[in-house]
């Protein structure tokens, strides 16, 4: 697998829902999260707002763990 291509914006490619999605709540507490855009080349940021809400058009109901 390429480097960078394992993001939660790949979670749109997965229309059928396949693929579990476990967030640290750190994470999901964050207010502005950064993930790689399918490749390693570049980073985008995102406000919480704006993540939920990718998620919630997705149908993707992440499951929160505690990692600390």
């Amino acid at each position: 697998m390429t480097p960078g291509s394992v993001t939660a914006l790949a979670l749109v490619n997965d229309p059928s829902h396949q693929v579990g999605f476990v967030l640290d709540g750190a994470l999901w507490r964050a207010p502005m999260v950064n993930f790689h855009p399918l490749a390693n080349t570049a980073t985008t940021s995102v406000p919480r707002a704006g993540f939920r809400r990718f998620l919630e058009i997705l149908g993707v109901s992440p499951r929160i763990v505690e990692f600390g």
